[in-house]
């Protein structure tokens, strides 16, 4: 997304989240794409979700802040909630004024607003969306790792999503332990008909 977006001079909002299931924040991989986000001048924030309820939502906000600023070497002034419901209007008390919710901009200043959050746009289409809007600034929230070539139903786009996230995950896994020696050869064909079996196994579900 950010590739087409740079290419015809789109600047957007891109929001991570530091426990998400399927990039780490700080692989160098993650640190590569982001600097070149910066770069090109994208504003990067932080997807903020709970993990803990026994923890206070300002530890948990300032502790994912903390840790995302320290992949990125960067300051974070905006935030987005993942899974909205209550958080959908956070303010971080007890912390500076700095930080912004995206989702303040939708209520204050009356932007049009769609996503197609769990993989489907909700009541209307985007492009009848825009057509609609006329003038009116806008707000688009959008999740492409949930975009797929053919329809799929809510279920099967999950598994597939993950599954391909995994596996690239013990591919590159099984590829450290190929050029290392703690590994003998016999150890590396039982990881990777393990890393085959479950392959087959996520296959076998999605069918």
């Amino acid at each position: 997304m950010f590739k087409i977006e740079k290419k015809i001079g789109i600047n957007s909002h891109f929001y991570f989240r530091t426990g998400s299931p399927t990039y780490s924040v700080n692989s160098p991989k993650f640190k590569e794409i982001v600097a070149e986000m910066q770069q090109y001048g994208s504003c990067i924030g932080l997807h903020f979700e709970r993990f803990n309820n026994k923890k206070s939502e300002d530890y948990e906000f300032k502790m994912q802040i903390d840790l995302l600023e320290n992949s990125i070497n960067a300051e974070i002034v905006y935030f987005s909630p993942h899974n909205p419901g209550s958080l959908l209007n956070t303010k971080v008390h007890g912390l500076s004024n700095k930080y912004i919710n995206a989702y303040s901009f939708v209520n204050e200043f009356q932007f049009g607003y769609i996503s197609d959050s769990n993989g489907s746009w909700k009541e209307i289409y985007l492009i009848e969306f825009l057509r609609h809007l006329g003038k009116r600034p806008y707000q688009i929230l959008i999740h492409p790792e949930w975009w797929t070539d053919k329809s799929l139903d809510p279920l099967s786009r999950i598994i597939d999503v993950y599954s391909n996230s995994y596996l690239e995950n013990l591919s590159e896994y099984a590829g450290y332990h190929k050029n290392s020696s703690k590994f003998d050869e016999n150890e590396i064909t039982k990881f990777e008909n393990q890393v085959n079996l479950i392959s087959k196994s996520i296959s076998d579900i999605i069918e």
